[in-house]
């Protein structure tokens, strides 16, 4: 790896024979968030479906790599974990609400025992 050859430790989490996904009540579960990452570096907040959203919106994929190299964190464009979900930050949108097929978005948040049912079925 580029950091490792430069001295540097890293690891790629999902890559890692520890990282593990088990079952739970509510559904899948893994040791390591990718979504939580991304969030810590600063690349957006959480919605009212608990997905990612960045300022370019909600469609991503993320991957991690953490390391020991020290940098000069920037400024987040965000005040707080919801920041850009416009329910949480204005009242407004809930456009997930209305798009999920299986009815387990609302505004009381997501739904994960009822969305996994329907994932099943």
């Amino acid at each position: 790896m580029l950091l490792e050859s430069a001295g540097y430790h890293a690891v790629a989490p999902d890559l890692e024979q520890w990282w593990e996904t088990r079952p739970t009540d509510e559904g899948p579960v893994s040791n390591w968030s990718q979504r939580h990452a991304a969030y810590a570096a600063g690349l957006g907040t959480f919605g009212l479906s608990d997905g990612f959203i960045t300022a370019k919106g909600v469609a991503i994929r993320v991957g991690s790599v953490v390391c020991d190299v020290a940098l000069v964190p920037s400024a987040r464009p965000y005040r707080n974990h919801q920041e850009n979900c416009l329910h949480y930050r204005e009242g407004t949108c809930g456009r997930c609400i209305e798009r999920c097929p299986a009815d387990a978005i609302s505004t009381a948040g997501h739904d994960k025992p009822k969305c996994r049912a329907y994932l099943q079925t």
